[in-house]
């Protein structure tokens, strides 16, 4: 930073015709003290490091928006432009701009509270049968049944079970057996 604050001929006319305003401070880095040119306790940020320091600012900060951005970087830096530098940096960043809020209010209604969605409210049934498995020839091992299905579709809770044979009052009886009581 205090070699390109050298380098730039804009910033040294600042520092020499300002004197009130544009002051060298030291600043620590690593194990040496760099002097760098500050103006109101901000460091003065050379043109070509402008865009960096942006961008650093707004990976640092984990793109939190043009507005943070903006006031974390006039904490501790400062130039011409800075709030349009910030502004760039975010509207460049492909995270922020996936990420972004889209809040559109019209169009979206919540969903109508039909059967379906409320919890208990709405049962299916399903008869399967009749199934054989099993060796025909081996009556031991041949098996033939009749199965009913029901489902709550709101929580998507299930229950089968074997009802013998496929006529209404069976039926009837197993759903109370098994899903009402």
């Amino acid at each position: 930073m205090a070699f390109r604050q050298d380098e730039d001929e804009a910033l040294q006319k600042k520092f020499r015709t300002e004197p009130e305003l544009c002051k060298k401070k030291p600043h620590m880095f690593s194990d040496h003290a760099h002097e760098l040119i500050t103006k109101n306790d901000k460091i003065c940020v050379p043109k070509d490091l402008q865009k960096k320091c942006a961008e650093w600012h707004h990976l640092t900060l984990m793109h939190r928006g043009e507005k943070r951005l903006e006031l974390t970087t006039a904490q501790r830096c400062t130039w011409i432009g800075l709030s349009a530098a910030c502004i760039s940096a975010c509207k460049r960043c492909a995270n922020c701009a996936v990420c972004k809020k889209r809040d559109k209010k019209c169009g979206l209604l919540p969903p109508k509270p039909t059967p379906e969605i409320i919890p208990w409210r709405t049962l299916c049934t399903d008869l399967v049968g009749s199934c054989k498995f099993g060796n025909k020839k081996q009556p031991e091992t041949h098996i033939k049944f009749h199965c009913m299905t029901m489902i709550d579709p709101a929580t998507g809770f299930f229950n089968t079970v074997d009802i013998g044979q496929m006529s209404a009052d069976v039926t009837a009886n197993w759903l109370e057996i098994q899903w009402l009581s």
